[in-house]
């Protein structure tokens, strides 16, 4: 189960890193739409298919990340690691609402403040603390694999003495 729970964990962060890289670059390198007068289905699909990519990844990321926690919480629970559970619990929740809470406070600020720096920061900066926000679900549960690794592999004690 551990080993399961490492790879999955590992594989969530891998793309959730691979799709703010991507995204990073995506904004960089913005490009006009192709063509000139009435566009064509290729036109308005081909500078989208990047952007359609890299939000395929993130969404993979997400899903993968809160899988990742809810596995986690049914191996806690079945170990009988009630604090772990809670805990894992309470961090599904925030990577669940948090990423929403945080993309809608941060563009309400960015409005409020009518201010550039602050426009800018609300909606470009915001969904990446969002992902950050679901990365610490596989972070515990790496942490968690961490501290139980070596407990899983004692060797069971004989309930019959000799």
């Amino acid at each position: 189960m551990n080993r399961v729970l490492r790879i999955l964990a590992i594989i969530a962060l891998v793309s959730l890193g691979v799709s703010i890289v991507l995204g990073r670059l995506l904004d960089a390198v913005q490009q006009p739409a192709m063509g000139s007068g009435f566009p064509s289905v290729t036109d308005l699909l081909l500078p989208a298919l990047p952007s359609i990519l890299v939000n395929l990844i993130g969404e993979t990321g997400s899903a993968l990340c809160l899988a990742v926690g809810v596995v986690a919480v049914v191996a806690s629970i079945q170990r009988r690691q009630w604090r772990w559970a809670v805990g894992l619990l309470v961090l599904l929740f925030v990577a669940a609402n948090g990423p929403t809470l945080v993309t809608e406070v941060g563009s309400d600020i960015a409005v409020s403040a009518n201010n550039d720096l602050a426009y800018a920061f609300g909606y470009t900066y915001m969904p990446y603390v969002g992902l950050l926000l679901i990365a610490l679900v596989p972070l515990a549960v790496l942490a968690y694999i961490i501290r139980f690794r070596r407990q899983a592999t004692r060797p069971i004690e004989s309930a019959v003495s000799e």
